[in-house]
């Protein structure tokens, strides 16, 4: 398994040698130029499937953890922020769920308006 590769060049110096093999490799590019290779394009999740995964996250740290229903509108916009991704998505639950007790019913509205700029 090889994760976010950048382009075909760098995926082919990580292959095996001569042989019959299989590398599952997952890319934010098409990679048309490797030879053989099957291609799948997944997508993004959909907005029940976002909220979904966001009000799952927080409520498997803890159960009690309902902001994500009981702020639908909020929800939403954070959903938009992450673009329907589901790695942005758990980093995001993951975030919320490191605020404890501080849990205002208006947490996402401090959030940028866009996700320009940031950095990991």
């Amino acid at each position: 398994m090889v994760d976010n590769v950048a382009s075909a060049a760098a995926l082919e110096s990580l292959l095996p040698g001569l042989g019959d093999h299989r590398v599952l490799a997952a890319s934010r590019h098409s990679l048309p130029s490797l030879a053989g290779a099957y291609t799948y394009e997944l997508g993004v999740l959909t907005v029940d499937e976002s909220i979904a995964l966001l009000a799952t996250a927080l409520r498997l740290a803890d159960e009690s953890d309902l902001r994500i229903e009981e702020n639908a509108e909020q929800a939403r916009r954070l959903m938009r922020l992450c673009g329907r991704l589901p790695l942005a998505l758990r980093i995001a639950a993951a975030l919320l769920k490191g605020t404890g007790s501080d849990r205002s019913p208006h947490w996402p509205t401090t959030l940028p308006t866009s996700m320009d700029g940031w950095t990991s």
